[in-house]
């Protein structure tokens, strides 16, 4: 599995003193897809830690949930940033399409009993090509150092479970002979091979894109959001279950074994 590049260490003093306000909008809708009522906006919704929360655990991720799901081309070292005092927190960024969330973690434990300070930048954009209104800032605290360790990572996913996707609904029309566009989900060893690292209709995205689902054109026909050719899939039922998605979500950021 492919390791997001860590997010470089520097000073912010000048935008710090000057951002002190958060914006959060309402979460109202719980739908993935932007087939159907497209949002015309892109908020944040929610944080956890939530603002001005106390007490936080060292071993916490920051997790920034928003009312579209962000494209993952504009999260990057310069779009989400988080500080202890005037010293930048290194961490790693991971966007999830499904709970429409970027998760920042911390590449060491936060520094406990300390003011910790997130920055989201304007220059967000979700699927559904509108960005940020405003730069998010909002704060929370830290409490005593952990003795436990962070939890263990999610278990792997089977690829016969994801071929199970396939068969239920995909595999009917994606089989020998002319499979549309080439891709065969008819055995996990042909999946592979028509998405593993393939080019798609979108110029510059990958069938799959091993390690980030977020980053995977499949995932934005599966899910009816961003730039794609066609129509969502499958067509009979552009909404897979969300479990169905998930699995196919952890399947790529596994590497697509």
């Amino acid at each position: 599995m492919r390791s997001p590049s860590p997010v470089r260490v520097t000073l912010l003093i000048g935008l710090l003193a000057t951002c002190q306000g958060c914006t959060y909008a309402s979460d109202e809708a719980d739908t993935v897809g932007l087939v159907a009522g497209r949002p015309q906006t892109f908020e944040l919704t929610s944080t956890s830690p939530a603002a001005g929360a106390s007490d936080v655990s060292p071993n916490s991720p920051i997790d920034l949930v928003f009312s579209v799901p962000p494209d993952s081309d504009t999260v990057n070292s310069a779009s989400v940033r988080v500080f202890a005092g005037l010293i930048e927190t290194l961490g790693y960024l991971h966007v999830d399409l499904l709970d429409r969330r970027i998760r920042f973690t911390p590449t060491e434990p936060l520094r406990p009993r300390l003011r910790h300070q997130v920055y989201v930048h304007r220059s967000l954009t979700g699927l559904n090509g509108a960005q940020l209104v405003q730069t998010v800032v909002f704060n929370f605290t830290t409490g005593q150092e952990d003795r436990l360790p962070p939890p263990p990572p999610p278990a792997a996913v089977d690829p016969a479970a994801v071929q199970a996707v396939w068969d239920r609904h995909c595999s009917s029309c994606h089989s020998p002979p002319g499979a549309p566009d080439g891709v065969d989900l008819s055995s996990p060893q042909t999946a592979r091979l028509s998405l593993w690292g393939a080019p798609s209709a979108h110029p510059g995205r990958l069938r799959v894109d091993p390690g980030s689902h977020a980053s995977s054109y499949l995932m934005l026909k599966l899910l009816g959001v961003g730039g794609f050719v066609g129509f969502p899939m499958p067509p009979a039922d552009p909404t897979l279950p969300r479990d169905a998605l998930r699995r196919i979500a952890s399947w790529i950021d596994e590497g697509a074994p």
